[in-house]
This record gives structure tokens, C-alpha cells and sequence, in this order.
């Protein structure tokens, strides 16, 4: 395996291989940042609740953390990194959401189409 490390970084990496077991990973010298379960002042539903109305509930709570701004790709892109959520349930949460007031635009206005 070939290294990247300084050669004092090497002697911390051989050392802690020696004082664990012997080995390495690219974990030991890096901070991970953990992702916060929530992010954003809305509460999200429970990881077991699906349907269009809890899945506009995660939508919004993608919004909020990302200022409210995002095409609909990107929208789709992250409910589906983060929830989970196909591009067809998240077309329909986004429907619903418009629908029952949950989501609104950048200005706080109710949306009028999708």
C-alpha cells in the first residue's frame, strides 16, 4: 500500500498500526463529520411513516437546510441520498406538499404549480 503521509506522519500511522493490532485506515488520521439526524426546524416524520404527506414533511426539511433554493432535480437528488425517496414518490410529495400548504416558495407563498 502505498502512502501520502509525511514521514512523521508515517512514524504516527506505524506506531498506532503497532499499539492496535496492526492496522491502518485512512479513518484513523482523517475527522469523519458526522450528518445531525435533523438538520432543520421542521420535524421530520417517522423513518417508518411513507406516503406523499410524510415524505413533503422530509422535502421541506430539504429546503430549509438548503435555503429554500433548489431546482427539482436537486430536490429529487437529496430526498433520494437522505430518504431515500424515489424521483416518482418525490414528484408526488411535492404535489401533496403544494396541495396541503406544507411547502411553500422562497418568499413563503403557497405554490400554485409544480
Amino acid at each position: 500500500v502505498e502512502s501520502a503521509a509525511t514521514p512523521s506522519q508515517q512514524s504516527g500511522l506505524e506506531q498506532a498500526a503497532s499499539t492496535d493490532g496492526g492496522s491502518v485506515s485512512a479513518q484513523d488520521e482523517t475527522d469523519v463529520d458526522e450528518e445531525p439526524a435533523e438538520r432543520s426546524s421542521v420535524p421530520l416524520p417517522p423513518e417508518d411513516a411513507t406516503g406523499p404527506k410524510p415524505n413533503a414533511r422530509r422535502l421541506k426539511a430539504i429546503l430549509e437546510e438548503n435555503g429554500s433554493s433548489l431546482s427539482k432535480s436537486d430536490l429529487f437528488g437529496r430526498a433520494a441520498n437522505r430518504f431515500d425517496i424515489p424521483p416518482s414518490d418525490a414528484k408526488s410529495a411535492l404535489e401533496k406538499g403544494r396541495q396541503e400548504g406544507i411547502l411553500t416558495d422562497a418568499g413563503g407563498d403557497t405554490i400554485r404549480s409544480v
